[in-house]
């Protein structure tokens, strides 16, 4: 039988940065500035400094230009717009991957949880978070009943099942925001943001509900 403690205090994700739209318009407008400015350059080379001085400027180099190479501009800005997506692709893999092994990093190799040190990192940062809002934040601590017993009668490949089956009920039983540690041993703890102290009293609850079910449903099975 699990047992529970519900701690409250009287916090919301942090949004992505949406880079692949800037990779996209970027590559735009750095194609458009190099095809200007090139066409520009080189058409001062073609003529006298003299007349570049007293006649050319870039605005007449630009009308005079574009409708005449508007399909080589075309292809510049698609080159080079090519290549944005091409550079954001794999800043987005890298980003990824470093993202993987931050999770890897934070994750209870057993349980599947976050460990103790990413709980105790994300406790703070709630804790600040509620502060600073006025906003309510709960914590539900659980363990199993007699685990060190049972590991000496079943051995400790039974107590690793049974705990990664509880771990995986608390998880199903929480909402999708909440965050599950191992918090020590058979000791899991819930931080559950923007839940006031009878909202954590229910989820606890509904834990315990979800563990009795779960107990009964693998006595009839065995």
């Amino acid at each position: 039988m699990a047992k529970s403690y519900v701690g409250t205090y009287n916090a919301v994700r942090q949004p992505r940065l949406g880079y692949k739209l800037s990779f996209y318009i970027g590559g735009i407008i750095f194609a458009a500035l190099t095809y200007m400015f090139g066409t520009w350059a080189y058409r001062l080379e073609a003529v006298s400094w003299q007349d570049a001085t007293s006649k050319l400027t870039f605005h007449e180099v630009i009308i005079g230009v574009l409708p005449v190479h508007l399909f080589t501009f075309i292809g510049w800005c698609v080159g080079c717009t090519a290549l944005a997506m091409l550079l954001c692709y794999l800043f987005d893999r890298e980003v990824q991957f470093r993202h993987g092994a931050e999770e890897k990093a934070n994750i209870d190799g057993l349980t599947n949880l976050y460990n103790h040190r990413y709980f105790q990192d994300r406790l703070y940062t709630e804790i600040e978070r509620a502060r600073r809002y006025d906003r309510s934040l709960s914590l539900v601590m659980l363990d199993v009943d007699d685990f060190k017993a049972f590991n000496d009668r079943h051995g400790h490949q039974e107590g690793d099942r049974l705990l990664t089956w509880f771990a995986k009920t608390c998880k199903e039983a929480m909402r999708e925001i909440d965050i599950c540690a191992r918090y020590g041993g058979e000791e899991i703890a819930i931080i559950l943001p923007e839940a006031s102290r009878p909202e954590a009293i229910a989820a606890a609850e509904r834990i315990l509900e979800y563990v009795r079910d779960g107990s009964k449903s693998n006595s009839r099975a065995r």
